[in-house]
């Protein structure tokens, strides 16, 4: 496998939205139904991937296999506090 971490690039954002839309299905059905995640899906994703990172002071990674997405983390400083959203790994 050729893992890497690389910086988020708009380039990546399709397949960045793709995972974080499986990622939320796998996590959240189960715990608050279907309707509710795909409600939820509709709202982060409204504005593709600048709902979570708008380009502020937000900085995103991505973990790679190859071309493909397998994990993600989303951070910011504020107020002298590392803020970390958006951390996901797939399972293999």
């Amino acid at each position: 496998m050729q893992w890497e971490i690389k910086p988020y690039v708009s380039e990546k954002a399709e397949d960045f939205c793709a995972f974080l839309k499986q990622s939320w299905l796998d996590t959240y059905v189960s715990e608050i139904g279907r309707k509710a995640t795909d409600s939820l899906i509709a709202s982060m994703l409204s504005d593709g991937i600048r709902s979570l990172v708008p380009g502020r002071d937000e900085t995103a990674y991505l973990l790679q296999n190859g071309a493909s997405v397998v994990g993600s983390i989303i951070c910011a400083e504020r107020n002298r506090f590392l803020y970390v959203w958006g951390l996901y790994v797939a399972q293999e």
